[in-house]
Order: structure tokens, then C-alpha cells, then sequence
């Protein structure tokens, strides 16, 4: 419970000599997000032990800039709400995007295979098709593959299939193995 901050409320204005201290301060969490704020500690409510009481202080900034966002959740009356707060954050993670460190394995994955198919999140057990684009690695591997592809032609003394060549080229490893295929069946 803050004092000498209701200039920083919209709403909240209380005489405070009038009015008892639970009613004449102020509840906020900028205690907690705002780090730049000041404080002088006053006392802890006697009736309600939950209640620290604080001064904002002169010399503190005037203005709310928070460096962190909090927030409280409530969930609906006559329900099971330790159910529904485990779907609200499930949901939250997953639209939460981060930077994940690339192994090698991934890291060889992309010159295989342009994209990815996944049916799951990290953070959840639902069902979720997704692509991922790996970039554009793959077209190292595609040309290397189309080179080999002439290569082994020309040494087995075979005419050259530009259709192979070309789906070779664009496919990587899906037309490279499908062209050696058609060839040693000729």
C-alpha cells in the first residue's frame, strides 16, 4: 500500500488525515515493476498483517515508466480454476516466440530439408501442424547434389536428363535419389 501517490492514480483522490490508512492509500504493484521509483518503508498494518505500507518519496521520479509488466489473473467464479489458469499460460507461452540454440543436428537438417513439419509445440501436448522455413542452406546441398548427378552420368556414359538434373536442382535429396533410381534401371 503506497502513500503520497494518488497523483498517479486517474481515479483513486483521499483525503489521507481524514480516512483511515487501508482506505486513504494506495494499492499498486509499481512497487514491484518500477524500478525506479523510491520508497520509504512506514509501517505494517495491524489489523491486516498483509499490508506493508509505504511513502513514495519526494526525490523519487513522479511519472510511472515501468520496466517489467505484472499482472494478476482471475479466473471465473464457480469454476475450476487451477484448470483454466493452466490452459490461459499454456496459451500464453506458446505465442511467446524465443530465440531456441541450434544444434548440429538442426544446423545439418537445414542443408538437407528446406522446412520442417511438426505436429506439437514445445510447451504443449495439443495438436498443432506447423512449418518452419530452415532458409536458404539447402540450395548448397541441391547444387552439390546436381553436380554429383552429372558426375556419376558421365562416368556410367548415360545421356543426361535435364528433367533429372532440374529435379535434382530444386528437389535436393527428394530427386536425387528418385534420378539415381531411373538411372541404374536403365
Amino acid at each position: 500500500m503506497i502513500r503520497d501517490a494518488q497523483h498517479l492514480t486517474s481515479a483513486f483522490k483521499m483525503d489521507k488525515k481524514r480516512f483511515p490508512w487501508q482506505r486513504s492509500s494506495v494499492p499498486s504493484d509499481r512497487f514491484y515493476d518500477d524500478f525506479d521509483l523510491r520508497f520509504d518503508y512506514l509501517k505494517q498494518d495491524s489489523i491486516n498483517q498483509n499490508y506493508y505500507y509505504y511513502s513514495l518519496r519526494a526525490d523519487s521520479p513522479q511519472r510511472l515508466q515501468p520496466e517489467i509488466y505484472t499482472g494478476r489473473i482471475k479466473p471465473f467464479e464457480n469454476s475450476d480454476k487451477y484448470t483454466e489458469l493452466k490452459i490461459y499460460l499454456r496459451k500464453v507461452v506458446d505465442s511467446v516466440s524465443y530465440d531456441k540454440k541450434i544444434s548440429s543436428s538442426d544446423e545439418v537438417r537445414s542443408y538437407l530439408f528446406p522446412a520442417t513439419l511438426t505436429f506439437t509445440s514445445y510447451h504443449t501436448n495439443y495438436l498443432r501442424p506447423a512449418v518452419t522455413f530452415s532458409g536458404f542452406n539447402f540450395l548448397y546441398i541441391n547444387a552439390l547434389l546436381a553436380v554429383l548427378y552429372v558426375l556419376y552420368t558421365r562416368i556410367r556414359k548415360q545421356k543426361l536428363s535435364f528433367v533429372a538434373l532440374a529435379g535434382t536442382g530444386l528437389a535436393g535429396i527428394y530427386g536425387f535419389i528418385p534420378a539415381l533410381v531411373i538411372n541404374l534401371s536403365q
